[in-house]
């Protein structure tokens, strides 16, 4: 059957009544259509028909430019798409219709369903795109990573290469504006739904604790609402029932509290082998499928007329070198497509477990949100180091891309211009993350090809690792089919000239020490594991700290209490979460491994410092691997080494921890007296100004071997007037009985004297033109007044204090005008 003949009777969707325009369209296309109108089958329909028409074929006769590639982000979603495209022809998949995912293709001559990431391998090995005639981008809501560069690439391919290319991005609630504006594309809008669907908001209790990073932790209480709103569900209506919650645990929960309801209920996650994921699509009659968010788009589940929404998803997150996925509210984007899964095959019921409302109107997108580096190490293949000059939808976050970037020059994948290395160009070909590639790569220097091809093959699978032991989970999934095809096709790979690594590559090795020592030439199968899981994450690996372990990246990381690795002092982790809630990341997976291996896997990481005691200025050399501390020996510091750790002292410490003496203290509260009295020249010698300019007064003055405060004091004094510092702010002033010390503390000079010494004077001395506070004191040495005008003191307060003190002190003189008496430091005499 001719595409044309199905555009001519299509089935009664409402993408239909667009395929007329669609066929006679060649430019760039965005088309908005709601949840279940048809238009991932139906589209590439029409766009196949476009290109059949066009080409003037009257048979099956292969010509140039000919097949549509329909880009969706779900493996399920484009097996299953295929199939109903397949069915509409009367053929088996893998004729006319087809498709590739990672470890299955079922390629077709006219229509191929792609995963993002087989399109980007595609592009990377034949820009050109040959053999294509239009690129369909389905769900481009979604905004997902992989999805967002193989647009971006396409354009730039139409652009350069491909001007007769045509691209189309589908949704049910793409940002149509800002999407056509990128693809330079005409809008198509679809009105309708399919069948109706009541939507019906049920919100919980909401014990949803939000953390500071914004995600949430989903409490046991939210789950059991969503189950009570799946069995009010049920006795409403008749029709299987399609449920949204974010990850597998959230389902795992799900299906064991439904455990006594009437129909049979399945989960559905992109975890399960794809065999049971078609098991569970092909299922006939009521059901219960709990799934992720796998389900929300493309992707038709027969029979659902219920959907029961939890109202959150996943997203990717990076957090400290920690790339994972995190629990947040689902974007009304979402919500809206998710409902629209219940009106597929007839009127439907909606219910929402939170409210429409509270949502964001779309969800991050991955670009802002994830980890960038195999996405960094995509562009550079393509040749936009830095992930400049390519149309994307937004920019990348930029400290996600500063991480990725360290990363990749850390591999040796990019130069210090960010542009891809030959080693980085072999690990862009591979089907593999950056960081698997790099093993895949390395691995094979130490361990033995089919060993390392079959560790990667499971570390790409994503399975989960029971009890979180990597080598034992490996070894029960050594006879699983779909992880031995893998581990064929990575062997493969090695094969290729050039595939293996000998040695690091020079990235890997600018900052590493030299003499260490080598891994066991013939590891033993644990070995080999951790040789490899280690090559992979470098960055994750572990050693003991208390009753967790410090990570090479600095991150501390706890195991679960039952695992069997707890006591291990050295970890190679492979799977790692920052555990919502948590200030540690939690250990989902790891294996054991030596500081030996350590060493040699991270040998990039490998540094040596030398620190230096704040308090003695000892040194000790220690070396590093990344974080963690393998070594610390004491070290004979150099002259330079310790001028630069006093230096550095003095830049942490207060300036009231220097070494001041008396002296110098009495010099800086002259020198500060000079400044509150006669400005400029004279400095400003407080604590803060002082602090503010350490680098101009004080460093010329510090020495390996210690301060020379003195030094640095008189340097203050402005050159031109220091040999006028003692005349202008004198230690000692003149008095009528010889000479007093000056006390500079407070803000007027002081002087402290018995009340008889200062007979004679008949006013108040001056320095500088400030009058001198004067502390006159009893013959005992206790404060008889405090005055800074001496003759009104005489005058007026003195007599109270004379005929006080008389009686007290007959001994001593006490005369009525003190103004005019004699000085005197005696008493008179006893008789």
């Amino acid at each position: 059957m001719k595409f044309s003949q199905i555009c001519a009777a299509p089935p009664d969707l409402p993408v239909r009544q667009a395929l007329g325009e669609i066929v006679d369209q060649t430019a760039n296309l965005v088309i908005a259509a709601p949840p279940g109108s048809g238009k991932t089958t139906l589209v590439p329909v029409a766009c196949a028909a476009r290109l059949e028409s066009a080409a003037g074929l009257a048979d099956d006769s292969d010509v140039e430019h000919r097949k549509v590639i329909v880009v969706q982000p779900r493996r399920v979603a484009a097996r299953a798409a295929a199939r109903r495209i397949a069915q509409l022809l009367n053929e088996p998949v893998g004729v006319q219709v087809g498709y590739r995912v990672r470890g299955e293709t079922k390629p077709g001559t006219r229509i191929e369903m792609v995963t993002p990431g087989v399109l980007l391998r595609m592009l990377q090995s034949e820009p050109e795109l040959p053999g294509v005639g239009c690129v369909i981008i389905d769900e481009i809501h979604e905004r997902d990573l992989d999805t967002d560069l193989a647009t971006a690439f396409v354009l730039d391919s139409q652009s350069a290469l491909r001007p007769d290319l045509q691209v189309v991005a589908m949704s049910a609630t793409v940002a149509l504006e800002q999407t056509a504006a990128l693809l330079d594309a005409r809008i198509i809008e679809v009105p309708g739904l399919l069948h109706p669907v009541d939507e019906v908001e049920v919100p919980g209790p909401q014990p949803l604790t939000t953390t500071g990073s914004g995600a949430i932790v989903v409490a046991d209480s939210f789950l059991d609402h969503i189950v009570q709103v799946i069995r009010q569900a049920h006795r409403e209506h008749a029709g299987s029932i399609l449920v949204f919650v974010p990850g597998v645990r959230e389902i795992s929960a799900i299906v064991s509290r439904l455990s006594n309801i009437d129909i049979p209920v399945f989960g559905l996650h992109g975890q399960l082998d794809p065999r049971e994921q078609d098991r569970v699509l092909e299922a006939r009659g009521e059901r219960v499928i709990v799934a992720t968010a796998l389900a929300e788009s493309s992707l038709t589940v027969p029979g659902v007329r219920i959907v029961v929404d939890g109202g959150l998803a996943r997203q990717a997150r990076v957090d400290a070198g920690i790339g994972g996925l995190v629990t947040v509210f689902a974007s009304q984007a979402s919500m809206i497509q998710r409902a629209g899964r219940a009106g597929r095959e007839g009127p439907g019921f909606a219910y929402r477990c939170i409210q429409l409302g509270r949502a964001e109107k779309y969800s991050l997108p991955e670009i802002r949100t994830a980890d960038l580096t195999d996405a960094l190490l995509q562009c550079a293949a393509w040749g936009a180091p830095g992930m400049h000059g390519i149309a994307l939808l937004d920019e990348p976050h930029p400290g996600n891309l500063a991480h990725a970037t360290a990363e990749l020059s850390a591999l040796g994948f990019i130069d210090e211009t960010g542009t891809i290395t030959p080693r980085g160009q072999r690990a862009a070909q591979l089907p593999l993350k950056a960081n698997l590639a790099r093993a895949l790569l390395d691995g094979s220097t130490y361990v033995r090809p089919d060993t390392v091809a079959e560790i990667v093959a499971f570390l790409a699978s994503d399975s989960r690792v029971d009890g979180g032991e990597v080598a034992s989970a490996i070894r029960r999934r050594r006879n699983d089919p779909v992880l031995a095809r893998e581990r064929r096709r990575l062997r493969k790979t090695l094969e290729t000239p050039g595939a293996t690594s000998r040695g690091a590559s020079s990235g890997e090795t600018r900052t590493a020490t030299s003499g260490e020592p080598a891994p066991d030439p013939t590891p033993t199968w644990d070995d080999a594991v951790g040789i490899v899981v280690g090559l992979a994450h470098p960055h994750w690996i572990a050693r003991a700290r208390g009753r967790g372990y410090v990570l090479a990246n600095g991150t501390g990381a706890v195991l679960p209490a039952s695992s069997p690795l707890v006591g291990e002092e050295w970890l190679a982790i492979a799977d790692l979460g920052k555990a919502q809630g948590r200030s540690e990341a939690l250990i989902y997976a790891a294996t054991p491994i030596d500081v030996v291996t350590a060493t040699v896997v991270g040998k990039h990481l490998l540094t040596e410092t030398t620190e230096i005691d704040d308090e003695t200025l000892r040194g000790s050399r220690v070396r590093w691997l990344g974080a963690i501390e393998l070594s610390r020996t004491p070290a004979k510091l150099s002259v330079a080494e310790l001028l630069a750790a006093r230096q550095e002292q003095v830049r942490r410490r207060p300036i009231a921890n220097l070494p001041w003496t008396e002296a110098l203290t009495a010099t800086r509260q002259r020198l500060a007296f000079l400044h509150r009295a006669l400005g400029q020249p004279w400095p400003d010698v407080s604590d803060q100004v002082l602090a503010d300019s350490v680098e101009a007064w004080l460093m010329p003055f510090v020495t390996a071997r210690g301060i020379d405060l003195d030094g640095a004091v008189a340097s203050l004094k402005p050159w031109e007037q220091a040999h006028m510092f003692d005349e202008l702010a004198p230690e000692r002033i003149d008095t009528p009985l010889g000479s007093a010390r000056v006390d500079y503390v407070g803000e007027r000079p002081r002087v402290r004297m018995r009340i008889q010494e200062a007979f004679g004077w008949e006013a108040t001395p001056e320095i500088c033109g400030v009058p001198v506070t004067l502390e006159l004191l009893s013959p005992a040495q206790r404060p008889l007044a405090i005055t800074d005008d001496l003759a009104s003191f005489w005058a007026g307060p003195y007599a109270g204090v004379r005929a006080d003190m008389r009686g007290r002190y007959p001994r001593h003189p006490w005369p009525e005008d003190p103004a005019h008496a004699e000085p005197t430091r005696r008493a008179k005499k006893r008789k």
